[in-house]
């Protein structure tokens, strides 16, 4: 029995076969690149072959005209034996004339000296042949190169220098042949012009592609159409005098001290000691061949990857087809278990509503069977404790979107009713077309039962927190009436005090009435700061809007604020600019200075060394409004972070011993933090033990663009003391 074609045996065959297949593909293809390749390289190799024998024989030609002048050159003796060198310049000249690759022609005497030339200004030149090759002795014939000479003519020319440069000045190469019979001991000197062997090698070969050289049978470089090549050196052929005496021509790959590859071809001239080299750049030959490499696999690769992507689409298809089989399969085992195990009561229905199917939470929940459900309408189960519109809601929402979620009252097959979460939604095919719908239902009753007993409890919460703010606003209502009463008396004591103060003279008594003085006026602040605090907790705190300016406050703080510093021997500081304490604001100003002289009173009790300072600051100011802040500071003994953070709790401070050390109630933070907050203010604090505290506050005051009454401000904030 054969394997299903979507079996593993049958895709891994299927597979190598593919595999196989394109790997043939892609070896023929690989395989023609590279043999396009190799034809570029030998085409490229053969090209330089060729340019380098015709320029072997071009340059060949060109000396035999220097060989043949040095043997056809009879020089004009005087009757004497002495040379004429009138009638030689004149040869010499006639004989420049036809060969424009010549600066000039001379005639050299045995001693190295030029006694006739084409140019009059080369006579008497004394010329060194010892750097001539090849170096032959007096009787030889052969022609013999120097490495150029820079400059135009011998006349103005420097002989080559130990180390050549590349000068821009192309120079001459000086050529030597002795003259024919050698009577007289006389050579031909011929001055070669680089330029035009340069232009003809250009010519024929673009220096963009590559570039000649011109040796000597020593390697020495006499020409190059290289710009970095120095003549003089020796060159960077590849070759040298031990290879050319075993094969005067020949073929090799290199690269250059540049770093590029060429392909070099070299031949010897058959008749004088010169070697001509062609290199052929590597990168330009393959430029050629890239291009047909391209061109191909433009051709032929979308072939093959065409015939691949089919191959794999086949297959894949194949592939798809089981897989959609099996997953087929397994979603509708995952959708039988998913239906039957489910803890929610779920309900399969016809688009008409008729029921398909419901699993066995379902049964549970409503106590019907599936044989009793399937085929009925899921309406059976209608409670009748919701109206039609209900149910045409939940039908319109399930027409337009195929989505439905809501709670549900439903009546069960006992008679009992309960509460559930129902969902409902719509299944299509893929064209869209509706197949059936499915319902989720989740028993609520239990939670809906909670939720009732939690609003019954909240209901009931309310109304004992409106009680026990109620008797709060009673109690801080009580408070602030009975601190009134309090005060009235408070201050006849005071008056009492100070006129007993008056009469008696005796030390003692004097100094009981200072005590009782000094109990009687904390006793006062003390209820001042709890009459303010139940007037604010009892909303019936009211704010002045009186016009006043800083300067006013700083004359009333500075004037009880000094007092205590220097009763502890403190230094104070108060320090508010001249143009902003002008300003015309309007406030409370009463309560202004209370919020500070309180910040202030704090600094110096709990300061034993060192100083106390006040800061007014404007943060903002527009024309309307000016923003403030405040800052208290002082060197005093510090708040650990935990007392901070309920420093203007009511009734705290740090900790029992610095209440029986410092005295307090806690009142006055407390009461500075609710006056702020009721002038739409904010405050805080930062502090260091040992080092010590600052406390601030920021208010945004309205301008007044009234002028002020400078007493009625004064008076205003004097209020305070």
């Amino acid at each position: 029995m054969s394997a299903p074609l979507h079996s593993p045996r049958s895709l891994r065959t299927i597979v190598l076969l593919l595999a196989l297949l394109l790997a043939s593909w892609l070896a023929a293809f690989g395989y023609t690149v590279w043999r396009l390749k190799q034809d570029a390289l030998a085409n490229g190799m053969d090209r330089a072959a060729t340019q380098v024998r015709n320029f072997e024989e071009f340059l060949t030609q060109t000396l035999k005209v220097i060989d043949i002048t040095a043997d056809t050159l009879d020089p004009q003796l005087k009757p004497q034996g002495g040379i004429d060198p009138l009638a030689l310049e004149r040869a010499l000249s006639a004989a420049l004339r036809p060969t424009p690759y010549l600066r000039s022609l001379s005639l050299l005497d045995a001693n190295g000296r030029i006694v006739a030339s084409s140019n009059p200004r080369n006579l008497g030149v004394q010329v060194d042949t010892r750097g001539f090759f090849p170096a032959t002795g007096p009787e030889s014939n052969v022609l013999r190169i120097d490495v150029p000479w820079r400059g135009r003519d011998f006349d103005t020319a420097k002989p080559p220098a130990a180390a050549p440069t590349n000068s821009p000045d192309p120079g001459f190469i000086p050529v030597l042949h002795k003259l024919s019979g050698g009577r007289q001991g006389l050579w031909l000197l011929a001055a070669l012009n680089p330029d035009y062997f340069a232009n003809h090698f250009s010519q024929l070969l673009d220096p963009a592609q590559g570039h000649v050289q011109w040796l000597r049978y020593d390697t020495r470089l006499l020409l190059s159409t290289h710009p970095n090549d120095v003549p003089g050196t020796t060159a960077d052929s590849g070759i040298t005098p031990e290879g050319l005496a075993q094969r005067e021509s020949g073929r090799l790959t290199r690269r250059l001290s540049d770093g590029r590859h060429v392909l070099t071809a070299y031949r010897a001239s058959s008749q004088f000691p010169v070697v001509l080299v062609v290199n052929i750049d590597r990168d330009r030959v393959l430029a050629a061949w890239r291009e047909e490499a391209r061109s191909l696999g433009i051709n032929v690769l979308p072939i093959l990857l065409a015939l691949c992507i089919a191959s794999v689409l086949v297959w894949r298809r194949q592939q798809r087809i089981g897989l959609q089989q099996i997953e087929l399969e397994r979603e509708r085992l995952l959708a039988a278990s998913v239906f039957d195990a489910s803890s929610d009561a779920i309900i399969l229905t016809r688009p008409d509503g008729e029921i398909l199917a419901v699993n066995a939470a379902w049964e549970q929940l409503n106590e019907y069977g599936a044989t009793e459900a399937i085929g009925r309408n899921p309406r059976m189960l209608q409670s009748g404790m919701q109206n039609p519109a209900f149910y045409r809601a939940m039908w319109d929402s399930l027409q337009r979107t195929g989505h439905w979620q809501g709670e549900i009252v439903n009546r069960r097959k006992g008679g009992s009713v309960y509460t559930a979460l129902l969902t409902i939604n719509a299944v299509t095919d893929a064209s869209g077309k509706l197949l059936h719908y499915v319902s989720v239902a989740t028993d609520i009753s239990a939670r809906k039962r909670e939720e009732a007993q939690l609003a019954e409890h909240a209901t009931a919460l309310a109304l004992a927190k409106e009680a026990a703010e109620s008797a709060n606003r009673a109690k801080s209502a009580f408070l602030a009436n009975i601190s009134h009463e309090l005060r009235t008396p408070m201050n006849g004591i005071m008056g009492m005090t100070m006129l007993a103060k008056r009469r008696v003279t005796d030390p003692k008594a004097q100094a009981q009435l200072d005590t009782a003085s000094r109990s009687a006026e904390g006793l006062l602040a003390l209820i001042n700061d709890l009459i303010e605090i139940s007037s604010i907790e009892a909303d019936r705190l009211k704010l002045e809007d009186l016009p006043f300016t800083l300067n006013s406050i700083r004359a009333t703080v500075s004037l009880l604020v000094q007092r205590k510093a220097n009763d502890k021997g403190l230094e104070f500081t108060l320090a508010l600019e001249h143009s902003l304490g002008e300003i015309g604001l309007r406030g409370d100003p009463g309560r202004l200075a209370n919020i500070i002289l309180n910040l202030a009173s704090n600094a110096v009790k709990f300061t034993e060394a060192g100083f106390v300072a006040i800061r007014f600051l404007a943060i903002d100011e527009s024309p309307d409004e000016l923003e403030m802040r405040v800052e208290v500071a002082d060197s005093g003994i510090g708040l650990e972070p935990a007392d901070q953070r309920r420093a203007f709790h009511l009734f705290e401070q740090g900790d029992g011993s610095r209440t029986r050390k410092y005295g307090g109630t806690g009142l006055g933070l407390a009461l500075c933090k609710r006056l702020v907050e009721s002038m739409g203010g904010t405050i805080g604090l930062s502090s260091t033990i040992g080092v010590g505290s600052t406390f601030w506050f920021v208010l945004r005051l309205r301008k007044d663009l009234q002028p002020l009454v400078p007493d009625a401000a004064v008076d205003a904030a004097n209020s305070v003391s």
